[in-house]
C-alpha cells in the first residue's frame, strides 16, 4: 500500500541571501545559526499556500526556517498535529553553523503547543557524519511508510535532504528551489 509524500522545501533564510553575496562563508558564521525565513521567504509560504489540502501527518524539521515555512505555506499546522523530527535537519548534518538548530528548550519556546517535540534529541545532532545522516533518511521514511500506509503526509525540510531522498528512493538528482512542493508516491 502507498504513502503519498507532500515534500516542501523551507522558503528563502536569511543564511540563502547571505550565501549570494559572500558565498559559502556564510554558511560558517554564527549569525545565520538557524537562520529564520526572510520577508520574502515568509511571502514566499504565504504565496504557495496548500490551502485546503488534508494531510493524515505532517513532520517538520525543528529549524526555525522550516517551521516559519510551515506556518506559512499551511496556516491551520498552528492547530494540527505536527510532528518535529531531528532526521530531517539539512544534511549531511554538521557542515555548515547554518545547519545547527536551537536547543530543545530553546525550541519550545517557539513551537506551537500542538506540536510534537518527541522525536526531537536534547542533545543537539549537530555534527554527524554522512553515513548517520543517510540512515536517518532510511529510518525516517520507513517509520512513515509504516504507521502511514494509504496516507498523505506532509514534510517541510531542507534542500540537500531532499536531493538526498530523491537520489536513494527515485534514483533521480532532483534540487529544489525555496518553497519549492512535490508530491510522490512510495
Amino acid at each position: 500500500m502507498p504513502t503519498t509524500f507532500v515534500f516542501v522545501r523551507h522558503a528563502e533564510g536569511y543564511h540563502n541571501v547571505d550565501e549570494k553575496k559572500r558565498g559559502n562563508l556564510s554558511y560558517y558564521d554564527p549569525i545565520n545559526i538557524d537562520a529564520e525565513l526572510t520577508d520574502f521567504g515568509i511571502n514566499q509560504a504565504k504565496t504557495n499556500n496548500l490551502g485546503n489540502e488534508k494531510f493524515d501527518q505532517i513532520f517538520c524539521s525543528p529549524m526555525r526556517r522550516c517551521k516559519q515555512t510551515l506556518l506559512n505555506i499551511y496556516p491551520q499546522s498552528q492547530t494540527e498535529s505536527v510532528i518535529l523530527d531531528d532526521r530531517l535537519i539539512e544534511q549531511p548534518q554538521g557542515n555548515h553553523l547554518s545547519d545547527m538548530r536551537l536547543g530543545k528548550y530553546d525550541l519550545n519556546t517557539y513551537t506551537p503547543i500542538m506540536w510534537n517535540t518527541r522525536l526531537v534529541s536534547d542533545i543537539n545532532p549537530f555534527r554527524l557524519d554522512e553515513n548517520k545522516d543517510k540512515d536517518n533518511i532510511i529510518n525516517f521514511t520507513h517509520y512513515v511508510r509504516s504507521r502511514y500506509l494509504n496516507c498523505k503526509v506532509l514534510i517541510v525540510t531542507h534542500g540537500r535532504w531532499l536531493n538526498r531522498w530523491f537520489n536513494k528512493y527515485k534514483n533521480q538528482d532532483k534540487w529544489f528551489n525555496n518553497c519549492e512542493c512535490v508530491s510522490v508516491i512510495l
